[in-house]
């Protein structure tokens, strides 16, 4: 009797090892798995353990339970969600940024509009504003030199992308007495030849596309001289053809009072 108490006993105290042995490697199988990146599938462990003394058996088995391990991200996968999202604001960028058409005229022109200017930064623009703002209109783009930081170089690069209206045109009147009278005649005599060239030059003009008229057909029509034609020919051809008549002011040579007489028979 004593004797298979002795036995059962070891046997007792062998499956409590056993056992702990056991849970100590479910234990670390389970911080295994918590550094594993993807999901772990369920896995059970059964172990029996048989005695048998004296037609004496124990069987122990012991089930572990169901770990699902949380993936972590990777450091790949965080790169690659920061290029999306680096992708994602550029798209929207894109989407949002504002385009601005040149020639404009002075006296409408915003200015976030004058910063779209090669060359023009918001202090200038700025400046050019504020003299408007201050004398009503600009009549004559030779003004611009009043404003601070607009000097004769800037002033050409401003006329290349900004016009006066004709309806708002007119020549700088200066103080000194004789300069003003003799240029009241100078203007006086240029406006009546204008007249009647104007008069002369509008009763043989005909309508014509610009888009699709050779250099031939546009200076017959609008009476220009062909070397202007030409001029107007190779400019659209690099931008792909007119989409506005004020576009005639980008050509060398083709002022704003040719425009105004022609821009009745110019066809876009």
């Amino acid at each position: 009797m004593n004797l298979k108490l002795k036995i059962i006993s070891i046997v007792l105290g062998t499956l409590l090892i056993i056992a702990i042995a056991v849970i100590l490697k479910l234990t670390l199988f389970n911080k295994t798995l918590s550094h594993t990146p993807s999901k772990t599938s369920v896995k059970t462990f059964t172990t029996t353990i048989s005695a048998s003394t004296n037609n004496l058996m124990t069987t122990t088995k012991v089930t572990t339970s169901t770990v699902t391990a949380k993936p972590f991200v990777t450091s790949t996968e965080t790169s690659t969600t920061k290029s999306a999202t680096t992708k994602k604001t550029s798209e929207v960028q894109a989407q949002t940024a504002t385009y601005y058409e040149f020639p404009a005229d002075v006296n409408t022109v915003s200015l976030e509009h004058l910063m779209a200017i090669n060359g023009i930064g918001e202090l200038t623009a700025q400046s050019i504003i504020n003299y408007r703002n201050s004398i009503g209109t600009i009549y004559n783009m030779d003004l611009l030199l009043e404003v601070d930081g607009v000097g004769t170089t800037t002033l050409e690069l401003l006329k290349q992308y900004l016009y006066v209206a004709d309806y708002d045109y007119a020549d700088i009147a200066y103080d000194d007495p004789d300069q003003s009278t003799s240029s009241t005649v100078t203007t006086t005599t240029v406006t009546e030849t204008t007249t009647e060239t104007s008069t002369t030059a509008e009763k043989g003009m005909k309508p014509v596309n610009i888009n699709t008229a050779s250099a031939e057909e546009m200076a017959e029509c609008l009476l220009i001289d062909l070397e202007l034609a030409e001029k107007i020919i190779e400019l659209r051809g690099k931008i792909n053809q007119f989409s506005n008549f004020l576009e005639l002011l980008y050509v060398d040579g083709f002022s704003q009072k040719m425009l105004a007489e022609r821009q009745e028979y110019i066809i876009i």
